[in-house]
């Protein structure tokens, strides 16, 4: 605006008037903290280039501004917080406004009339303060998608999705989160496959992707397996979809098996989700490999065989199978085989799903042999949980024998105890002094006390009247 003012003061003419005029309008419509001196600006601006129709001009602006002014005028205490925050220079508050006010900014946004504009706006203020905050980049992009999702389509007051991904990657390599969103974003806008494989490449080109562990690294590769997978299966796919959907989904196995240096990967105890593995195992199913998706399922059984969550997982897709009659061997077979485990960690909760699935699904001689096996293994798992039961108890005791002393020489070394200890002393002290004080008076006492017999006693300034026994 300045730099307008200068030049139309250089070479003024109506044109320009017009412009810097529609230009001050503008501005006074935007809700921003100083909309009065922006509107004394604009008065002074007409008073010197249009005063016939200053009060005209004032009027209408007045009236164009007023809901800008309503708006800044609901936010104005959170406008406030901010600005303290901002100036106390503490990080930690700075995040606690922004957070706040970005939450009741989002509900505003999501209203009948409310206005999503504002919201981004505010998420673009707050990664100015926390650019490498990966839970604002992910509430931002989550914010654009709902608004393009509600509106069918990408309205023009919203940000370039794609582009804010590509941003938030750049401020936070390591999370693969933002990684996953930004090549699922990249498929959803059809960009070519070489354009998503660049971005899966700079993913895991990245030295940081693992800093947090390898949960990042794990959902990259999951979200590029997955890519590849719907691109196959894609009734518009072509032989090489397939092709590079054999190929590359085994080579992501692979790189993540490979990941790090060779003493990290000794370590490593694999990923508890197996998220590739069931995209690799999905993908053999939709292509109607069953028997070699099944041979994947046995596969996993020996790094994830004690987790309640891995059998769930394989009964479920064992069940959508088809069969050929009303009964499901393989699921019931698996059950048993996760009973069995004497390591699993929910083995109540196994049993209670074999019996739920032999009462409908097997005959009558399988559910009585199932109820016995249960009956069996049910004991071995109590005895289980009680032997669990009494070692936490027991390192329970052991723990609270190994706080206790501690506690104990704390109380007496803490600073009451020190002050009982003085007081004790102060004490002693004091008594001590009491009797040497005591036994001094007497000696002084003693010393001065009166001999009668031998102690002459002068008298003067009597007066004349005086007599000796009066």
């Amino acid at each position: 605006m300045s730099i307008e003012l200068w030049l139309l003061a250089k070479a003024p003419s109506p044109a320009a008037v017009e412009r810097v005029k529609a230009l001050y309008l503008d501005r006074l419509q935007v809700p921003h903290a100083t909309w009065e001196e922006t509107s004394q600006a604009f008065s002074t601006f007409v008073t010197r280039y249009d005063e016939p129709h200053w009060e005209e001009t004032m009027v209408r602006s007045t009236q164009l501004a007023k809901n800008a002014k309503e708006i800044y005028g609901q936010r104005e205490e959170q406008e406030l917080s901010l600005v303290r925050a901002v100036q106390s220079s503490d990080k930690e508050k700075q995040k606690a406004v922004l957070t706040d006010y970005l939450e009741w900014e989002a509900i505003q946004s999501r209203k009948k009339n409310g206005n999503p504009a504002l919201c981004f706006a505010l998420y673009e203020r707050a990664l100015l303060v926390l650019p490498t905050d990966v839970t604002l980049w992910e509430d931002y992009a989550g914010a654009v998608n709902g608004y393009i999702g509600a509106s069918h389509g990408r309205p023009q007051d919203c940000p370039d999705l794609l582009q804010l991904l590509q941003r938030s990657v750049k401020h936070c390599p390591w999370s693969g989160m933002l990684w996953s969103r930004y090549m699922l974003r990249a498929e959803i806008e059809h960009l070519d496959f070489r354009d998503v494989e660049q971005i899966k490449h700079a993913a895991t080109s990245s030295d940081q992707l693992d800093r947090n562990g390898m949960t990042d690294v794990y959902m990259v590769y999951g979200a590029w397996c997955n890519y590849l997978r719907r691109r196959a299966v894609d009734r518009d796919a072509t032989d090489e979809d397939g092709d590079l959907a054999d190929v590359g989904m085994p080579s992501a196995l692979d790189g993540v098996e490979h990941w790090g240096e060779p003493a990290d990967r000794k370590n490593a105890k694999g990923d508890p989700t197996f998220q590739i593995q069931r995209c690799w195992i999905q993908y053999l199913t939709q292509k109607g490999l069953i028997a070699e998706a099944r041979e994947q399922w046995h596969d996993l059984v020996k790094p994830h065989g004690d987790s309640y969550e891995f059998w769930l997982r394989y009964y479920q897709w064992e069940m959508d199978m088809p069969h050929t009659d009303n009964t499901r061997p393989f699921a019931a077979a698996l059950l048993k085989q996760a009973i069995q485990r004497r390591t699993l960690d929910w083995p109540e909760k196994i049993m209670e799903m074999y019996l739920s699935h032999c009462s409908t699904y097997e005959f009558p001689v399988d559910v009585a042999n199932a109820i016995d096996f249960v009956h069996r293994n049910a004991k071995g798992v109590a005895k289980r949980r009680q032997r669990e039961a009494a070692e936490a108890a027991a390192a329970y005791a052991e723990q609270q024998r190994l706080v206790q002393p501690a506690q104990t020489t704390t109380a007496d070394e803490s600073p009451s105890g020190s002050k009982r200890k003085r007081d004790a002393a102060s004490e002693a002290d004091g008594n001590a002094a009491k009797k040497v004080k005591a036994v001094g008076e007497d000696l002084d006492a003693q010393g001065t006390k009166r001999d009668r017999e031998n102690t002459s006693i002068l008298v003067s300034n009597l007066p004349v009247e005086a007599t000796q026994t009066k």
